[in-house]
């Protein structure tokens, strides 16, 4: 099978090089042409996608599919492991976790390969678990270092509650459908919605139960509050490691999601909850990648507010920008991680270079410009060539905050760069019509994909996160009084604080600890006794 191959190309090479005990180096370049296999696999797969009219026939607990959605997913998932393998071939020379790295990488990549084209919802559990293992053995790259361990100790305690309810999800549509093939989710629905469960006497129903616990899982795959904080703690990861977590395995969440979303979206309880949960993640992890002084914390709590944009639209049943959404970060985030090095360079050139102040009066012209022009163009797309963007439910949230992102962005570069007003202006419309256009395409071939029937959030719903989403966007575009200046200077160094990431010490008082609790290196106590 052609799927299968995809999946397993990446393990199979591994095993080659197992089985000829050749070099780190050797294996490493086997293993990446494994992985290339099954990318241009993938590339196919998208193309034979394109002439299917349905999600494929449902099959066994062992059958994959190579549906739309799968094809975009297995695409997307061995392209960015192809990448970060072959800078790890050269970023990770004579480097001790180089093997480790390869082994890990390649494995992780059959795993998460597993669970987006499995047909079965036991092949989908089967492949999350294997996901859980690899970026447990990702995070732990250098478990000799503490911040390295305290990242461990953060992922396995999120993941083991996002895991240990999706695990509960799975056994209640098994104990209330009885099938759990991926083909018949709206029968699974059905069958949710007619069963109760007996709880303290009381008879819950288990569709909202079920959809709860999805998002549950999904939040804490996708660093979500209230357990966000373990993704930045694994800073300690080499670079490709990070490139690879934040590209291809912390956007699980929002797949799990929308490939689920028959049932998650029957009834307002898992959308409500993704919602909040997405909101409040994306203020918290917006507001801290701010402050981060590190490139790599700053991409870090800037995944989380990502990774919560998405679930605002799969609350939304905006599934189609959920998965543009995820591509889109995936690309960004392989790009921006292994481009790392450069970053602190640009940085430090961008901070060494003096900055002039604009005058208020030509900061809230270039916002109100960029605003007229941005909607001009949206608008103009939307009525035009992309009419197909807003086919799904809350489909208007993200158009609205891709827009707000370009007035933001016009707007700065308005201000502060060499481009003159009508290039920076038609660079601005031109990103409205490029966000418009892809929506509208990625809609038209997901479209018998994530069809739900769900129905659309009432305005007291859509109203507010699209204000929020303003309010946030524009902080730091439109002019600020002097009660905001202020509040500002009170702030940072408390998110400053809150974004940074401390060690636990010991559990147990060692015997090379001082009295105050604090711990002393042996080899420094050891000195002490010799002088003395």
């Amino acid at each position: 099978m052609i799927v299968a191959l995809a999946v397993i190309a990446p393990a199979l090479s591994l095993g080659v090089s197992e089985l000829l005990r050749v070099r780190t180096d050797v294996a490493g370049r086997i293993c990446l042409a494994g992985t290339t296999l099954g990318f241009t696999v993938a590339v196919g797969l998208v193309g034979l996608a394109l002439t299917q009219s349905g999600t494929g026939a449902p099959g066994g607990w062992l059958s994959l599919q190579s549906g739309r959605l799968p094809a975009a997913m297995l695409l997307l998932v061995l392209g960015v492991s192809t990448l970060v393998q072959a800078y790890a071939l050269r970023n990770l020379t004579g480097v001790p976790e180089q093997g480790r790295f390869i082994r890990t990488t390649t494995l992780t990549s059959s795993a998460v390969a597993l669970t987006v084209t499995a047909a079965h919802l036991l092949l989908l559990l089967v492949g999350w678990e294997l996901t859980t293992l690899g970026l447990m053995a990702i995070v732990g790259q250098r478990y000799e270092q503490p911040l390295a361990r305290e990242g461990l100790r953060r992922a396995l305690r999120s993941l083991l509650i996002g895991d240990a309810a999706l695990l509960l999800a799975g056994a209640l549509i098994w104990r209330s459908a009885g099938d759990a093939s991926l083909a018949h989710l709206h029968q699974v629905a059905i069958a949710l919605a007619h069963t109760q469960l007996p709880v303290l006497h009381l008879g819950l129903p288990a569709g909202p139960c079920v959809a709860v616990l999805l998002v549950i899982a999904a939040s804490a795959r996708a660093a979500q509050l209230p357990g966000q904080s373990w993704l930045a703690a694994t800073l300690t990861t080499p670079t490709p490691a990070s490139a690879m977590l934040h590209a291809g395995v912390v956007n699980a969440g929002g797949f799990l999601l929308v490939r689920l979303a028959p049932v998650f979206a029957d009834g307002p309880a898992g959308p409500a909850l993704a919602i909040v949960i997405g909101l409040a993640t994306a203020l918290y992890g917006g507001v801290l990648s701010l402050t981060r002084p590190d490139v790599k914390g700053g991409l870090a709590h800037s995944t989380s507010a990502q990774m919560g944009f998405m679930l605002i639209a799969c609350g939304l049943g905006a599934y189609a920008a959920a998965i543009l959404h995820l591509m889109g970060h995936g690309l960004y985030k392989a790009t921006a991680f292994l481009s790392a090095e450069g970053a602190v360079a640009t940085r430090i050139a961008k901070h060494a270079a003096p900055v002039l102040a604009p005058a208020a009066r030509s900061q809230f012209a270039a916002v109100l410009l960029s605003g007229i022009v941005c909607a001009g163009a949206m608008a103009a797309a939307l009525l035009s060539f992309a009419q197909g963007a807003l086919q799904d439910p809350g489909a208007i949230v993200p158009v609205a905050f891709a827009w707000a992102a370009a007035v933001t962005v016009s707007a700065a570069l308005l201000r502060g760069s060499h481009l003159g007003r009508t290039s920076v202006l038609a660079l601005g419309a031109l990103a409205c019509f490029a966000y418009a256009g892809l929506l509208a395409g990625l809609s038209a071939y997901l479209r018998f994909t994530v069809a739900t029937g769900m129905h659309p959030l009432p305005l007291a719903v859509t109203f507010p996160v699209i204000g929020a989403g303003f309010a946030t966007v524009f902080a730091l575009t439109l002019p600020a009084a002097r009660v905001m200046q202020s509040l500002r200077l009170r702030l940072y160094p408390h998110l400053l604080d809150l974004g940074s990431v401390s060690v636990r010490p010991p559990a147990r008082r060692l015997p090379f600890m001082r009295a105050t609790g604090r711990a002393t290196h042996p080899a420094r106590l050891s000195e002490r006794s010799a002088t003395a």
